[in-house]
């Protein structure tokens, strides 16, 4: 389970998002609960389907952050499409997305 949100609608939606994810994730800072360095890498990241591409999953795969990003349909199309050369899909907890998606949207009220 993860621990908190650390922040929120840190990347602006557009079509180069990709472009800045290390950026937003070198800047990230959340305070500990005890005494110390404030945390840098959070247990996991929520993301809609917008960010669900290859290369977004293997940034925070190289930082050890776990993502939890729903498959896109087309994406899920053409990894069944190639059989068993596409690969096994990515893990996706689906409560964990769920409680993350109400959170945000009781905040926003």
């Amino acid at each position: 389970m993860l621990r908190g949100v650390i922040c929120r609608n840190a990347m602006g939606r557009g079509r180069r998002s990709i472009t800045v994810v290390d950026a937003v994730m070198d800047g990230l800072r959340a305070p500990r609960a005890g005494a110390g360095l404030p945390r840098r890498r959070p247990d996991g990241v929520t993301a809609d389907k917008a960010y669900s591409s290859r290369s977004i999953r293997q940034a925070l795969r190289r930082r050890g952050i776990r993502a939890v990003i729903p498959e896109r349909a087309d994406q899920k199309a053409n990894r069944l499409r190639r059989g068993q050369a596409g690969g096994r899909p990515p893990a996706f907890d689906r409560e964990l997305y769920k409680a993350a998606t109400w959170s945000n949207a009781a905040s926003a009220r």
